[in-house]
């Protein structure tokens, strides 16, 4: 769980389009 937030938080704050961040994440979780 801890390695899912921070990847998500990285993703927020990075320069990335949401539609990316949307895919990266999903991905993540799957």
């Amino acid at each position: 769980d801890g390695q899912i937030w921070t990847f998500s938080v990285r993703a927020f704050t990075s320069p990335l389009p949401e539609h990316t961040i949307n895919v990266n994440y999903d991905g993540f979780a799957e």
